[in-house]
């Protein structure tokens, strides 16, 4: 059985991911396609490289350099340095190319021009990830083949859709947009400004599309971060945790919907510890 695994994109909230990431190395779930947006490529790239262990290497660099305490001023003046830095430490922890992962691996971007998602897994691979990331108003469009691109999240949140053309039998996805409910009002009685009002409509679209693309998955990890932000990088601890103990809480409930799948579709082979 070929089993895929689809990463939504969510800013800082995609450590989130690492929580399902681990119970999969744990359990040796034989992941053959990665897919990604925003984050969730991010992660997905680094775990296709080397693991859980290689998602730590990067987040441990960033921190050194101080990333995470900029990046929460990201609309202070400070997104294109935050950026280059991001880029810099990819270059170091990832491969040149896509073929050199050690799992099949596929990002999502979004043409500006043409407002369709972009799949990409043969550029330059890092050039791909700054693609899928780059949100706007925060991060600028990236070229690609001539073609201007930003963030995937934009079209594609969850990019579910793609793994099944690309053959996969079992679709685990990881969707991280499961908005909070919220009052008009503040606690003084104001209404939403107008960067609360545009952030608020973006997360609207982004859980709406991910919602779509989660009717394609087998099963979809849904870690409770809705009172989180993107942007909210000194929070990384207590998102992390959050999405840890969701997948612990959840893992013999998706154990028992992965083996019923292997049983009911007749697949022969072992299904955990293989490739």
């Amino acid at each position: 059985m070929k089993i895929g695994l689809a990463l939504s994109g969510g800013g800082v909230l995609g450590v989130a991911h690492i929580g399902v990431l681990k119970m999969i190395e744990k359990e040796k779930i034989p992941i053959k396609y990665i897919s990604g947006t925003s984050a969730g490529a991010i992660i997905g790239a680094l775990f296709a490289a080397g693991g859980v262990a290689r998602i730590e290497a990067f987040l441990a660099d960033l921190e050194k350099q101080g990333v995470f305490s900029r990046a929460n001023l990201i609309f202070g003046g400070l997104p294109d340095k935050t950026f280059e830095t991001i880029r810099t430490t990819l270059q170091k922890h990832l491969p040149e190319k896509f073929y050199d992962l050690n799992i099949n691996f596929v990002c999502v971007a979004t043409h500006f021009a043409e407002g369709n998602p972009v799949y990409l897994e043969s550029a330059d691979l890092v050039s791909a990830l700054m693609a899928s990331s780059a949100f706007p108003g925060a991060f600028p469009a990236q070229d690609i083949d001539g073609k201007s691109l930003i963030d995937g999240g934009i079209s594609r949140n969850l990019p579910a859709g793609i793994l099944r053309k690309k053959g996969m039998d079992f679709i685990i996805g990881s969707s991280l947009y499961n908005i909070e409910v919220m009052d008009k009002f503040d606690v003084e009685g104001k209404e939403p400004g107008r960067l609360l009002s545009t952030l608020r409509s973006i997360d609207i679209m982004q859980k709406e599309l991910a919602r779509y693309e989660m009717k394609k998955c087998d099963y979809v990890f849904t870690p409770p971060v809705e009172t989180f932000s993107w942007f909210h990088f000194t929070k990384m601890a207590e998102i992390r945790g959050l999405g840890d103990s969701y997948a612990k809480a959840h893992t013999a409930e998706f154990l028992k919907a992965l083996k019923r799948h292997h049983k009911e579709n007749g697949f022969l082979s072992a299904l955990f510890g293989r490739k």
